[in-house]
């Protein structure tokens, strides 16, 4: 098979999980017979091999500065169309696996190449964007206005939505997102795949020198490693520098070693007790800090798998992380790590500094931790889980077949009473009259509220049938009237389901949601 990948940038110039997690199983694809090409963003125009992985960085499209995020949007994704139609695809493409993360333009550039070229594609959700709902303490205007109907500062559901649409095969990181998909957005065909781990960690013999010893107590320095983006509030680095300041305070033998793009004043609190490596490129030179510490902190409010707990397992290194993303999955409690209680980071510096202590002086235990490590993330090794992305490509590829337009999942009766029910809370009877003379139509409008999905924000119009449903006056019947047909229906029932879940799940607090009607009440009857 020919394999385009769609990816963040890509290993070895991104330090992050993502574009690994593409370069990994791109190198595994190439060695078993494949041929594969990365297009992935860059500084400029270059075009490289790697591992037999051929990789196209393109730089966004240059031009004027442009008057909004959307239409930059756009005009990134028409460059990566018109380079891909120009420079790759007439070389041969079998099938496109869409693994951009975060860069949300791709679905729209890999729906074209559907559409125009009858190529199927895999959508590869490393970033699943089901957010109200990572810290109720940090996004708690997140998660009260994804709570009234997505008021534009919510997850970014059209744009994942369209995707799902759009793709021939849907893969999950996990089951926990497997199940979020397919509950909001009614993939016709998901799979789970997660992240692979880099099998060089593990083999590599190379080891950093052993840690110096401290100068003040003549003792070998314990040390904690931490690992990550440390201006990213997602990462928890707050919460670490927090723990480390209860740990010295106990003890001095501890050294707090940072991974990622850090300087020492970022740490200056931990005075001497903190060294800051930079990013870590090498496989071989990230397994030697690994290999020298005694402990990986992962405290981060949110994790779409977390790549490199599975990468610390793998070398024996225990992890001590908070329960998101794909952590739970890894992490064995008392096993090979310590999972940290609760969704507040309030309360996790003091946790984790308890683990540490305990750990430090309790040698036989942490020996223990470091044995039962590896074992525990094998089933993420490349070679099997690159099996699995082939066979999940040939099935796609075996099941392509003329293109079709773009669909709705059916609204059932269930799903139909549903919608009108979320229009009365909006826009009482007036907007569910109206709501209820758009469903016998949905079905000849599908492909276009699917595109809106991608082109354009689809909830603004909520806000309008909350708003003209309770005025007076002339006009307000035919704006009513339109913000309810401009409302997509089933969008606007997915994202009901999802706050549902989020306070199913105890993400949102069930006063959270009271506050958030109080506060929707009062919002809609504003000017406009």
């Amino acid at each position: 098979m020919r394999i385009l990948f769609f990816s963040e940038p890509t290993w070895p110039l991104h330090p992050g999980g993502a574009g690994r997690c593409s370069f990994l199983y791109a190198a595994e694809l190439v060695r078993r017979g494949h041929g594969v090409t990365i297009v992935c963003p860059g500084d400029k125009y270059l075009r490289e091999v790697i591992e037999g992985v051929e990789i196209h960085r393109v730089p966004p499209e240059p031009g004027e500065p442009l008057p909004n995020k959307r239409t930059e949007e756009n005009a990134t994704a028409r460059g990566y169309f018109n380079y891909t139609r120009e420079n790759i695809i007439p070389q041969g493409v079998d099938v496109v696996v869409d693994a951009g993360g975060f860069l949300s333009y791709f679905f729209s550039v890999t729906f074209e190449i559907r559409r125009q070229y009858g190529i199927p594609v895999v959508v590869y959700f490393l970033l699943l964007e089901d957010n109200p709902a990572t810290d109720p303490t940090q996004y708690l205007s997140r998660i009260t206005l994804a709570s009234i109907y997505d008021w534009g500062y919510g997850p970014r559901q059209r744009s994942q939505c369209f995707a799902v649409r759009a793709a021939d095969t849907v893969v999950c990181l996990t089951e926990e997102d497997a199940a979020t998909v397919g509950r909001l957005y009614r993939p016709s065909r998901l799979r789970i795949l997660p992240p692979p781990v880099d099998s060089r960690l593990a083999e590599t013999s190379r080891t950093l020198a052993p840690p110096q010893e401290n100068q003040v107590s003549g003792l070998r320095e314990h040390w904690v490693m931490f690992a990550g983006r440390v201006h990213d509030a997602n990462k928890g680095a707050a919460v670490v520098r927090k723990a480390m300041e209860m740990v010295l305070a106990v003890r001095s033998d501890v050294r707090l070693v940072v991974v990622g793009n850090a300087e020492p004043r970022d740490f200056a609190a931990l005075g001497s007790h903190v060294t800051c490596t930079g990013w870590v490129r090498d496989s071989d030179a990230l397994a030697g800090w690994m290999q020298s510490a005694d402990l990986l902190l992962m405290p981060s409010l949110s994790e779409t798998f977390g790549m490199m707990c599975a990468e610390a397992l793998s070398v024996g290194l225990p992890v001590i992380g908070s329960p998101v993303g794909g952590l739970p999955d890894m992490i064995v409690d008392g096993r090979n790590g310590y999972l940290l209680t609760g969704r507040k980071p309030s309360n996790w510096a003091a946790e984790i500094a308890r683990h540490i202590l305990n750990l430090i002086e309790n040698p036989a235990l942490l020996t223990k931790l470091k044995a039962n490590a590896g074992p525990t993330v094998s089933r993420f090794s490349i070679a099997a889980l690159g099996a699995q992305l082939e066979e999940i490509c040939r099935e796609t590829l075996d099941r392509r077949g003329r293109i079709q337009a773009l669909t709705m999942p059916a609204l059932d009766l269930t799903a139909q009473s549903r919608y009108l029910d979320v229009l009365s809370e909006l826009g009482r009877r007036p907007a569910r009259v109206h709501g209820a003379q758009l469903l016998p139509i949905l079905r000849d409008e599908s492909q276009t509220r699917c595109l809106a999905c991608c082109r354009r924000g689809i909830f603004s119009n909520v806000r309008r049938v909350a708003r003209t449903a309770r005025r007076q006056g002339s006009g307000q019947k035919g704006r009513l009237r339109r913000a309810v047909f401009s409302t997509c229906p089933w969008s606007l029932v997915a994202l009901k389901e999802q706050a549902v879940m989020a306070a199913e799940t105890g993400r949102i607090p069930h006063w959270q949601l009271w506050w958030s009607r109080i506060l929707f009440a009062v919002m809609r009857r504003l000017p406009r």
